[in-house]
């Protein structure tokens, strides 16, 4: 049985609950309240933002003005607790990002179930360092570590972060966000299936120092694009 480790600090207390969060349209309102993951033709948008060393913090983003606080992560012993919000304005843990001591691989834990895994490693690429990520989750419910440990392949889903392509107008690798006002960092990442190089599903660009941009789809819930984005943040080379 999986015991969570006590909070090296107190998690912030909030005055109210958002009741925003009731009026988003059903279709995206069941993937913040559940843990069922997006279909392909929902894209959820929103961002990460770093509070301290200690906390995150993911919102919602409902217009180009508003944004909604949904869930919070705060540091414990071995790595991170997430907290999402009740209507009776109290928090609720709902997963642990388990971290190792070297910060290049993580294990997502949603209840007691650990379902995705993380990894990091550098690369050598054009004479150039480049970090490798790695994400592994299996769509039967499993025990993804026991299916990874095993080594059940057939069992177990890999995805990997798209290779920035060298833009020779600003002398270095990039992605594409779409326009978008993504600076670069080398926290920034897209994720993609090897034989779906096209199709991102979760993209993750910094706006600023502390404040990145997130959109996922399919396959992932908002817990889960939460704590593979935190994983960017957290992993030291």
């Amino acid at each position: 049985m999986l015991v969570y480790e006590t909070m090296n600090e107190q998690p912030f207390r909030f005055s109210a609950f958002n009741n925003d969060l009731l009026r988003l349209p059903p279709e995206k309102f069941k993937y913040l309240v559940s843990t069922a993951r997006v279909n392909r033709e929902i894209i959820m948008s929103g961002k990460v933002i770093k509070i301290s060393n200690n906390s995150f913090a993911y919102h919602l983003e409902m217009s180009e003005t508003r944004e909604l606080l949904v869930m919070n992560a705060y540091k414990t012993l071995f790595g991170y607790s997430i907290y999402t919000f009740e209507k009776n304005h109290k928090l609720r843990k709902i997963g642990w990002l388990k971290v190792n001591l070297k910060k290049n691989e993580f294990v997502l834990y949603e209840g007691e179930k650990d379902t995705i895994i993380v990894k990091y490693a550098n690369i050598m690429y054009d004479q150039k360092l480049f970090h490798d990520m790695e994400v592994i989750y299996t769509t039967e419910g499993d025990s993804v570590l026991e299916r990874y440990n095993s080594n059940e392949l057939d069992k177990i889903i890999r995805l990997a972060n798209k290779k920035p392509r060298y833009n020779k107008d600003r002398d270095l690798y990039t992605l594409n966000y779409n326009n978008m006002s993504i600076i670069p960092s080398e926290r920034n990442f897209q994720l993609v299936h090897p034989k779906l190089p096209d199709y991102i599903n979760l993209s993750f660009g910094a706006n600023s120092e502390n404040d990145y941009k997130l959109n996922y789809s399919f396959p992932w819930n908002a817990l889960q694009a939460f704590a593979i984005s935190l994983t960017a943040l957290l992993f030291e080379s």
